[in-house]
């Protein structure tokens, strides 16, 4: 099951662009997709397990694709977002 996620304004305008000025090599994609792994993937590792995917990521984006449609439904429950009917 996947889950999209929408970036809040917030984050971006802080803790992404923060990103990018500690990593001037880094476009905003590559600070927005190392915030995402950092922040929800370390979250879903802790509390959830291993069987996910982040994929999609975009400046504004991302989807999380989950093994488990337990874990989806935690995940949604505990932190947001919407399930991706495929």
């Amino acid at each position: 099951m996947k889950i999209h996620m929408q970036i809040a304004n917030g984050y971006k305008e802080g803790k992404i662009k923060q990103l990018m000025l500690d990593n001037p090599t880094w476009d905003r994609t590559a600070a927005t997709s190392r915030f995402v792994s950092d922040t929800y993937g370390n979250w879903i590792t802790q509390n959830l397990g291993t069987d996910f995917a982040i994929i999609d990521v975009t400046e504004d984006t991302f989807r999380i694709n989950f093994t488990y449609e337990d874990d989806a439904d935690a995940f949604q429950r505990q932190i947001g977002g919407s399930v991706v009917e495929e």
